[in-house]
């Protein structure tokens, strides 16, 4: 094990812990029930880490090899959008059986989520991976073995989602925020906003995307991200003619 694995596996646990701490704190101006901070980091982390996993498995088959292979996470190799569906589909099945509101659980946990995020882009950024295109901007990284620089688009993703955990754990505590009218609003918010970042930050980076690509050259995490875009678009509109419907 390398020092740049090891510090990939310290940086992940932070991020969880870090998470977890924000969630905690948020939780005490909640005005409905939510989960334990221990039951939600298992339900999470073990979803998530499974989700993120696979993803990266179907993707990248041919980094496999042996029964080793699929579980050395360690070493890096962990896809965001697989980690972020599974584990979504984890908690919505805990709400379920917890009889727990999940729209308020979803926007209780976008600050941790994009802190959590944030760090484990640093993880990446120490483990050369999800690296950037070659680049005479800025002059701060390059991988062992070139001689040119690449854009630190660990960093610039890091930098985005350390600012969107600021400004949504200002929204979720603010008096007036758009999640006190309906519950959901603000983790759609944050996907929307997340997705376009990423599908912008997709056009720098130089990694291998998953080894396949649209006629225009969208990279797999960039089709999700329009998915995404597109699917809470339709929402806001049709939830926007079911309102003035009923005002009729």
């Amino acid at each position: 094990m390398t020092s740049s694995d090891t510090l990939y596996g310290i940086l992940m646990t932070l991020a969880f812990l870090a998470g977890g701490a924000l969630y905690s704190q948020n939780k005490k101006n909640s005005n409905q029930p939510l989960p334990q901070l221990l039951e939600l980091l298992l339900v999470t982390s073990i979803s998530g880490i499974i989700g993120a996993r696979t993803a990266y498995i179907l993707l990248f088959p041919q980094y496999f090899h042996n029964l080793r292979d699929y579980f050395a996470i360690h070493e890096g190799g962990l896809v965001f959008y697989g980690g972020f569906l599974s584990a979504l589909a984890a908690l919505a099945v805990f709400c379920k059986f917890k009889t727990l509101n999940f729209s308020h659980l979803a926007d209780n946990l976008v600050p941790s989520l994009a802190l959590g995020h944030g760090i484990g882009r640093i993880g990446c950024y120490f483990s050369n991976c999800c690296y950037g295109s070659k680049t005479n901007f800025l002059k701060v990284y390059k991988l062992e073995h070139e001689s040119f620089y690449r854009h630190p688009t660990q960093l610039y993703e890091s930098i985005g989602l350390f600012t969107l955990s600021a400004i949504f754990c200002i929204l979720l505590n603010s008096g007036k925020g758009v999640h006190k009218k309906s519950d959901g609003n603000l983790a759609l918010m944050y996907t929307a906003v997340y997705s376009a970042m990423r599908f912008a930050i997709e056009y720098l980076r130089d990694d291998s995307r998953g080894g396949f690509y649209t006629s225009m050259n969208f990279s797999p995490s960039q089709l999700i991200a329009a998915g995404c875009i597109g699917a809470i678009i339709l929402f806001f509109m049709c939830k926007k003619l079911v309102f003035i419907r009923r005002c009729k």
